[in-house]
């Protein structure tokens, strides 16, 4: 327009002919651009700090998410690049859309059926068992809950200490959680009365109305995790405590379907279900909110 002049150098950063400088800032934007790309598309893979840029050892799960958005790139531009107005309202935007980023609903395990144009999805069969409480815990009590199940035995001594130390992170993580809980099954219930698994839950100090440890029978028991669960559980004298069952952590949502199965002996597979707990929450929220 007649009367107005842009000063490229003053307002880009860049001479008209200076093609080293234009190629600079195209590189950065085009790795920034990248980095979003990636943590979008691959969040679990890249973490949740982006590219090039080594997730803190010490990140805790619930601030991951605050490190997507971390802007990286502008630390290099600061070093290469005198700061303009353009360049980095361009940056402000990139920012501000990557963190828009749209959330990706967990998988459903299972078999499912189509029933005209419903899909019927596989739950948790019916149950009915005790805790360290003597009170019943049938799926009636995991209504409108989400829920982290396992498989142990008091007196294991190969996976079982793991697994409890990693359900204990689970268990402080979720503590202001009050629609989440924890069920864990003894696959020994000859020897885990209940008296022993109330004993065994003061132990580890946890409250019985969020960590259930439930015991029944014995044929029940194992039914149910490998037919409901897909979990490993069963007698077997050739192992050295007597029986054989998997580490899994399986994440069951409010209408009791399996949402997540984890390696309970693995820190980073454990920190992933604590993630996993928090956007199922949100997954469960946005449902309720469209009703």
């Amino acid at each position: 327009m007649k009367g107005i002049k842009l000063n490229w150098r003053r307002e880009v950063g860049c001479r008209m002919l200076d093609a080293g400088c234009w190629i600079g800032k195209g590189v950065i934007l085009f790795f920034w651009s990248c980095s979003n790309f990636c943590m979008a598309a691959w969040p679990r893979n890249f973490g949740a700090t982006g590219l090039f840029v080594p997730r803190p050892a010490n990140a805790k799960p619930d601030a991951l998410r605050a490190f997507h958005c971390y802007p990286w790139p502008v630390i290099i531009s600061t070093i290469q690049i005198r700061a303009n107005h353009f360049f980095w309202m361009g940056l402000i935007a990139s920012t501000l859309l990557s963190c828009n980023v749209k959330e990706v609903s967990l998988p459903i395990f299972g078999e499912r059926d189509v029933i005209g144009t419903d899909t019927v999805y596989h739950t948790i069969a019916p149950f009915s068992f005790v805790n360290q409480d003597s009170a019943a815990i049938t799926n009636e009590t995991l209504r409108d809950k989400i829920y982290v199940a396992d498989f142990f035995f008091t007196t294991c001594r190969t996976i079982c200490p793991l697994m409890k130390t990693q359900m204990l992170r689970v268990y402080e993580a979720t503590a202001q959680m009050p629609d989440v809980l924890l069920l864990s099954h003894t696959i020994d219930p000859e020897y885990d009365t209940v008296a022993l698994l109330h004993d065994f839950a003061d132990r580890l100090g946890v409250e019985s109305k969020r960590w259930h440890f439930v015991t029944g029978a014995k044929d029940s028991i194992y039914k149910i995790a490998q037919t409901s669960y897909f979990a490993t559980a069963m007698e077997d004298k050739t192992e050295p405590d007597g029986f054989i069952h998997s580490g899994a952590f399986l994440l069951i949502d409010k209408q009791q379907r399996i949402r997540g199965k984890y390696d309970g002996t693995k820190e980073e597979d454990v920190n992933r279900l604590i993630i996993d707990i928090k956007n199922l929450r949100r997954e469960d929220g946005k449902l309720l909110g469209n009703d």
